[in-house]
Order: structure tokens, then C-alpha cells, then sequence
């Protein structure tokens, strides 16, 4: 996926408009994605959901959705690194489950609050922690790898990605070969124990 972009227009020309009127501040674009940023909502503001007059930080608002009107396919990483070009990687955002009398639900888009530093949830974990296949495996775990074009992972350099790629290559091979063993072994067993 490339870095999002601040954009000038956006189809179709009516949410453009959107920016136009000052309903948004900010269309960002990339290959997959377009955003429509409201910025500095402050309580008791559209998009907010907090009372007027309550202590709260200025939330931005981001709402994504694929381009083209795209089937719905949701990626963690995608709406992470959308989160960071938009806001910064130390800014902090949440996906609302609104409770049903507050739930907005017209389009395939994805709706994120963002925090800006220094502010931030009073949840969540404390420090970082990003694990590749191999770490994910040896906890008995399961995670997809990290490819290239994910900007944020541990490998975003080549070198280290293409180490990261070849030794992930050789740990599965050597995990299918012992399957493949473990798989003729019992064969071997139950055989023996039929000849018996």
C-alpha cells in the first residue's frame, strides 16, 4: 500500500463538496484508500460525542473507505499506517462499537477518533510489542508476515526485510519437511502395528 497523500478532489465531485462546505477539512488518497479528516472537533461538536463543556481533548475525525466503491475488506495494518501518514505514528486512535441508538452504518468505510500528543486513551497496552511469524509460532500463536509494503513493521528496511523474507522461506520448508516426516513416521507406525 503507498503513504496516503493529501488529495485535491475526490470522486464522486459531491464529497468533494463535503470539504467545500466545511463539513471535512482534508481529503487524503493513496492507491487503496480515500479519507475525508475533520480536525480539532471539540466536545459537543458534530463527529465528537461528547457533551458540551466536558474536560476532553480535540478528537480528529477520520472516516476511510476503499476507492472505487470497493467490496469491504478490513486490514488492521492498512487502518494503522492510515492513522500514522493522517495524524503521526504516536498519535492514538480508536474504531468505535457504538451502542445501537448511536450506530451510523450508510457505506463500506471504516470510522477511526484520533487523539493528538501528548493525549491518549487510558487503555490499552503500555509499551509496544510487533512479533513476526516465527516469534508468533514459538507462543503458539498465529500471524501472517510482514511484507515489504507495510511501512510500520519491524522490517521496513530491505535488507532486513529480504533476511526477515528468506529466513520465514527456510522455517516453513523445514516445518512442512517435518511434517512430511512426522506424517511417514505414524504411517510407518500404524503399518507395523497392522503387520503385528
Amino acid at each position: 500500500m503507498k503513504p496516503m497523500q493529501r488529495g485535491d478532489r475526490m470522486d464522486p465531485p459531491m464529497v468533494h463538496g463535503l470539504v467545500e462546505n466545511g463539513t471535512y477539512d482534508e481529503v487524503w488518497l493513496n492507491n487503496k484508500y480515500e479519507a475525508l479528516v475533520k480536525r480539532d472537533i471539540k466536545p459537543g461538536e458534530a463527529y465528537s460525542g461528547v457533551q458540551e463543556g466536558s474536560e476532553f481533548p480535540p478528537i480528529t475525525y477520520i472516516t476511510v473507505k476503499r476507492r472505487g466503491n470497493k467490496d469491504c475488506i478490513r486490514d488492521w495494518r492498512h487502518l494503522q499506517e492510515i492513522k500514522n501518514d493522517i495524524c503521526g505514528p504516536e498519535a492514538e486512535g480508536v474504531e468505535l462499537y457504538p451502542s445501537e441508538s448511536r450506530k451510523v452504518d450508510t457505506a463500506n468505510q471504516f470510522h477511526l477518533w484520533v487523539f493528538m500528543p501528548p493525549h491518549g486513551f487510558p487503555f490499552g497496552y503500555a509499551e509496544r510489542f510487533v512479533c513476526g511469524r516465527d516469534e508468533a509460532i514459538k507462543e503458539g500463536a498465529t500471524q501472517r508476515p510482514f511484507r515489504h509494503e507495510d511501512r510500520y513493521c519491524e522490517c521496513s528496511d530491505p535488507e532486513v526485510f529480504e533476511q526477515a523474507r528468506l529466513k520465514e522461506e527456510n522455517n516453513l520448508r523445514d516445518l512442512a519437511e517435518n511434517r512430511r516426516a512426522d506424517a511417514l513416521a505414524t504411517e510407518e507406525r500404524t503399518t507395523d502395528a497392522d503387520n503385528s
